[in-house]
């Protein structure tokens, strides 16, 4: 009879009770990683073969989110949106988190004993995911800021000047997109066949810079009013197709295929 005396007393204090409790006592947060790998473990690092065909899947894996970024971003230029913007930051933090954890596997790998094809693979590994996080770095830091900046104008590009850049953009893309398949279906051919391009894609930057300049000279007001983005844009595009045409060169190195720096 007590304890059920005991019982209908407290029951309809349990509630504010528990709410008094939660208010001086804050719980401790849970650690829960944003990110995650799905290819690298530890329990591989001594068998230096199998680590090295994981972290492979791995680069393989952020150059996928890499390539989703660089579409993304030229999405911006062409319709900008600050919520599309924000979810490119945060795709460049997942690019950043397997960077990082990609080296950290990769150095580890290297205090094994390897053999000369695995010390090279191992280089070209570091090189590439330290190419794919600078193109990271410049769509979600210097490109998706231009594009904002295109928004904010109060003239846009001309629309000879935006179709000039989105043409380089998409350009600069397919190069992109054909080294890295080049890297995961191990294609030197076509590795190669990027590699080549690289007076190509130089000749087009100096003749779009050419053709921006000359249409300030006509005193266009838009293209005035945006020579600064214009030029930028341009530059950054041309910073992409540099660490494109780095990734090929190093896939080639590791190979031992012969190619021609331009």
């Amino acid at each position: 009879l007590f304890a059920l005396f005991i019982s209908i007393v407290f029951l309809p204090v349990l509630r504010p009770f528990e709410r008094f409790l939660l208010k001086i006592v804050k719980p401790g947060k849970k650690s829960q990683q944003k990110f995650h790998v799905e290819f690298i473990h530890d329990n591989t690092l001594n068998i230096p073969h199998l680590a090295l065909s994981q972290a492979m899947k791995e680069v393989a894996r952020m150059a996928d989110k890499a390539t989703l970024m660089i579409d993304n971003s030229r999405n911006l230029l062409e319709n900008f949106d600050i919520h599309k913007k924000n979810i490119l930051i945060a795709m460049d933090d997942e690019v950043d988190f397997l960077h990082e954890n990609i080296l950290k596997f990769l150095t580890r790998i290297s205090r094994e004993e390897l053999n000369p094809d695995q010390t090279s693979q191992a280089y070209e590994l570091i090189m590439i995911t330290t190419d794919l996080e600078h193109i990271g770095d410049i769509v979600s830091k210097t490109i998706a800021n231009l594009a904002e900046k295109i928004e904010n104008s109060p003239l846009p590009l001309s629309s000879e000047g935006k179709q000039d850049i989105l043409e380089f953009y998409d350009r600069s893309t397919t190069n992109l997109k054909e080294v890295l398949a080049a890297f995961v279906m191990r294609d030197h051919a076509l590795a190669q066949s990027v590699s080549e391009r690289k007076s190509e894609i130089r000749v087009t930057y100096d003749k779009l810079f050419e053709r921006h300049m000359n249409r300030l000279y006509t005193r266009k007001p838009e293209s005035l009013q945006t020579t600064a983005i214009h030029s930028d844009l341009l530059e950054e595009i041309r910073r992409i197709n540099h660490y494109t045409f780095r990734i090929a060169e190093n896939m080639l190195k590791e190979n031992n295929f012969e190619y021609q720096t331009v």
